[in-house]
């Protein structure tokens, strides 16, 4: 008898899918095919492979670990790949406008790098934007000093370096987290070097949400530690699949 072929999972899939269309965007292996380092596996299977679902994941890790390649992977998920919403609004924020625009920065190479992405994907670089016009998906860049008043309601959410955030408050974390009420699945993803210190807004993103926000699932992901979380959502017909 032949054996069935194993069903693959909602990561596995994710992952052949960013192994497939996305190349490295710079260092010494510019323009090469992405081949997913095995800790980076381990994150899109706790994210994605959750059963319990995932609300939020906080992958921590040190400087020059491919934080920013892998947010920027999961961005373009979520943007035209399998993780698609239609008409749904991506976001990535950040304190400063260059920190901003670092994943938007990985993000634009790798589309311009591959012609199948390059064709459904329009960059917009003076309002650091990416835009699906099929799926009919933004992504946006914010940075802490542009103000909080988007009126927008994310599907996904990549807070960079919100470690480094001083003071009992990030009122754009805030804004952004809150704005997410009209979803029925939203992603968070923070990333974060280790700070120097732990400020109380990167510890208040371990606790119960306030403002009524019921208890979600939530876990750091670190090299040596991943875990569990995941956000359960049903990919568009029109994406670019495998």
């Amino acid at each position: 008898m032949t054996r069935r072929k194993q069903k693959e999972s909602r990561a596995e899939r994710n992952i052949a899918w960013c192994e497939k269309y996305l190349r490295i965007p710079e260092g010494k292996h510019v323009g090469k095919p992405l081949k997913m380092a095995e800790f980076m596996k381990e994150d899109f299977r706790a994210i994605y492979d959750n059963p319990h679902g995932t609300r939020r994941a906080i992958i921590s890790r040190g400087r020059k670990n491919a934080k920013s390649f892998e947010a920027a992977a999961i961005l373009l998920l979520h943007l035209c790949g399998r993780e698609a919403l239609r008409n749904s609004h991506l976001h990535s924020a950040a304190l400063s406008r260059d920190q901003a625009a670092l994943i938007f920065n990985l993000a634009t190479k790798m589309v311009r790098m591959n012609e199948a992405l390059n064709n459904v994907i329009m960059v917009r670089e003076t309002k650091k934007e990416l835009f699906c016009p099929e799926l009919g998906i933004v992504y946006r860049a914010l940075s802490a000093d542009v103000g909080t008043n988007f009126g927008l309601s994310p599907a996904l959410i990549i807070h960079d370096e919100l470690g480094q955030v001083r003071g009992a408050r990030s009122p754009l974390y805030e804004a952004l987290e809150t704005a997410t009420a009209a979803q029925e699945n939203p992603l968070t993803i923070i990333i974060s070097t280790q700070a120097p210190r732990t400020p109380i807004s990167y510890r208040s993103s371990l606790m119960t949400p306030r403002l009524g926000m019921i208890r979600i699932p939530c876990c750091a992901l670190t090299r040596r530690t991943p875990t569990m979380i995941h956000s359960p959502s049903q990919p568009s017909k029109r994406q670019i699949r495998r």
